[in-house]
């Protein structure tokens, strides 16, 4: 595997490596009531940057750098938001065949659900870019990457039944199966420099 280049793998195959790696360093787990579900921890969650667009009000979901491409190309189906203040993206082919859930609290969930929004969606919609930090903390936004429904609901439980067999299909194991997932040092090749797309443009904060 010394001589893969990691940055050329398809998407979902990297999205495996990712999910693999939390879950080995005690990162992530399996919620206890469904194998759909994967809950981040506190560190893995704190990748993801959450809020608004200063001029319609349109709500974000922002990733760091080093996880592109690879991120911006997986088929995300849908985005929910938990009374509990869970955030879950859905993860499949058609439809969510599995859900990450990002830890939260109240303020990041509150971002995601604005009272009022300059849209002509005819559904609620959450937009996808990459950030990077510069030496002086500020960041730099990109375009927006991908798009996804956006729903509140009480409780996942309510889409997701409890004690579901674990299928991990959607990763396509026959693709991930040669990979070596021990040599956990080829995760610094996560890292590229940043798109042609990136705006030229500093925000203060997402």
């Amino acid at each position: 595997m010394n001589t893969l280049d990691i940055g050329a793998l398809p998407s979902k195959v990297m999205f495996a490596i990712w999910l693999r790696q939390l879950i080995a360093t005690k990162k992530a787990k399996f919620t206890k009531k469904s194998k759909k579900v994967i809950e981040l921890g506190s560190f893995a969650s704190g990748h993801f940057a959450i809020g608004r667009k200063k001029d319609n009000n349109h709500p974000i979901i922002a990733f760091p750098t080093q996880m592109m491409p690879w991120f911006a190309s997986l088929d995300i189906r849908g985005c929910i938001v938990t009374k509990d203040n869970g955030i879950y993206l859905g993860f499949g082919r058609e439809s969510a065949e599995f859900y990450i859930r990002i830890s939260s609290n109240a303020f990041r969930t509150k971002a995601l659900l604005p009272k009022e929004e300059v849209s002509d969606d005819l559904t609620r919609t959450v937009d996808f870019h990459c950030y990077y930090v510069n030496k002086d903390d500020s960041i730099i936004l990109s375009r927006s990457l991908n798009r996804t429904e956006i729903k509140e609901i009480d409780n996942i439980s309510s889409i997701v039944a409890e004690e579901i067999e674990q299928d991990f299909s959607y990763l396509n194991n026959s693709l991930i199966e040669d990979l070596d997932f021990e040599d956990w040092t080829l995760v610094s090749k996560f890292a590229d420099p940043l798109p042609e797309n990136f705006e030229n443009k500093v925000i203060d904060k997402i």
